[in-house]
């Protein structure tokens, strides 16, 4: 009962910004919305591989130390802030060859779409640690609260901001859920986020998405290298055994 609740709970959640732009606002910005949103699914898809993985490392029939739950979930959240923060300057570069002059005011409104992917992601990755303890209640209890709070905002969000202040509320909703989850967790197993691994992604998240908005080519060029140059040395380590292994995977074929 619980999971189906928050079945429900998440497609409001998600869903119901869609429907709300499409009632109040013009045709022109349903196209642009519609526009977005696939830039949102597609880091959507990429962090379902990410989810599925994690559940076939925590879904065990031992409960780990709360020290791995909270080295998983800080590194996760950062690693999709630093992803997206390369991301970003590279769609505005890209922005004419990918989506056209037609939807130009789709424009201001692709980074919403990928902060919203990214709460929700570590929404889900955190929401994964309940079913390893056998509490599926809060799971649904969380969502209920935060598909509540996106109800609240999202038409005075929608008609103050349009398609930005759709994804705005759904941004704030998630927020909330994370927050209810971190703070359950952190009393049932002492679940602790690394907020110092975690300031430099965000920075690095924060920098890029100002110099999208800017529009400026020069600003999203150096901050498309910076970004990359940040990435690689925060994932060093990560990325030599990658190119390690991809390296023994081609010699042995």
């Amino acid at each position: 009962a619980p999971l189906g609740i928050n079945s429900v709970a998440y497609w409001l959640l998600t869903s119901l910004g869609r429907v709300v732009v499409s009632v109040t606002l013009s045709l022109s910005a349903n196209g642009v919305f519609a526009i977005g949103s696939k830039f949102g699914s597609t880091v959507a898809l990429a962090t379902t591989c990410f989810t599925l993985a994690w559940q076939d490392v925590a879904f065990t029939k031992e409960l780990k130390p709360a020290s791995f739950y909270s080295r998983a979930v800080s590194q996760y959240a950062g690693f999709l802030m630093s992803s997206t923060a390369i991301l970003l300057p590279a769609i505005s570069l890209a922005f004419d060859l990918l989506v056209g002059a037609s939807y130009a005011e789709a424009y201001f409104v692709i980074p919403s779409f990928l902060w919203v992917a990214i709460v929700s992601a570590v929404s889900t990755f955190i929401g994964n640690i309940f079913y390893v303890i056998k509490d599926t209640k809060t799971i649904g209890v969380s969502m209920v609260i935060s598909c509540l709070v996106n109800i609240v905002l999202v038409l005075p969000m929608t008609i103050w901001l349009g398609c930005l202040g759709a994804n705005l509320a759904v941004l704030v909703a998630f927020a909330v859920n994370i927050a209810i989850r971190y703070v359950l967790l952190g009393r049932k197993i002492g679940l602790s986020f690394d907020w110092r691994s975690g300031v430099l992604p965000l920075l690095l998240l924060a920098f890029c998405s100002i110099a999208y908005f800017s529009g400026s080519s020069i600003c999203n060029i150096t901050s498309l290298l910076i970004s990359i140059i940040c990435f690689a040395i925060m994932y060093r380590s990560r990325i030599s055994a990658l190119l390690s292994a991809v390296s023994a995977k081609l010699s042995r074929g």
